[in-house]
């Protein structure tokens, strides 16, 4: 079994958002300095985020 990172490809997204029904804003400016790109988050389907999620508790159990 491949890890999550193994897995991960540019623009992939593991969710879907409603669309909005509020005004939208700049999360950027909204946080300031607290705004951050660079975390480096694995970039996988749905389809993969699940597969990991499900298959998680019966790897580590002995």
């Amino acid at each position: 079994m491949e890890l999550i990172f193994e897995l991960s490809e540019k623009g992939r997204k593991g969710y879907r958002l409603p669309k909005l029904d509020v005004p939208a804003v700049d999360v950027a400016q909204y946080l300031g300095e607290y705004y951050r790109e660079d975390l480096n988050f694995p970039e996988v389907s749905e389809l993969d985020r699940y597969d990991i999620t499900q298959s998680s508790p019966r790897e580590i159990t002995p």
